[in-house]
């Protein structure tokens, strides 16, 4: 971060996350810090998860993508999408290893 005050927290965003709330959280301010991070990181992929299915499905049927994403099976659920489940979360997971270290990732919380 380039806003950094003490040089032993280099890139780190958890480093300099805490060091900005040490005054005001005290001691309790890593595990502040770490709940905060893990909460922000699960609701934004529980956002992406929700939101992933009925964006295909508009989209499909505004002839942006392949008509595939727009068939439904008897449940209501996308049927690429129940088939391939399996296939898509390795995709997602596989990702996510790209960027082992949380300064290489982007994280916009909502």
């Amino acid at each position: 971060m380039r806003l950094a005050t003490a040089p032993g927290l280099g890139d780190s965003a958890y480093l300099n996350l805490v060091a900005a709330t040490q005054p005001f959280w005290g001691g309790f301010a890593p595990a502040l810090v770490t709940f905060l991070i893990t909460s922000g990181c699960l609701l934004s992929s529980a956002t992406a998860v929700s939101n992933c299915p009925r964006i295909l499905y508009q989209l499909a049927k505004d002839g942006y993508l392949s008509p595939v994403f727009a068939v439904l099976s008897s449940r209501g659920v996308l049927e690429y999408l129940a088939k391939h489940e399996k296939n898509l979360r390795f995709i997602i997971n596989a990702t996510r290893k790209e960027f082992p270290s949380q300064s290489q990732a982007v994280f916009v919380p909502g």
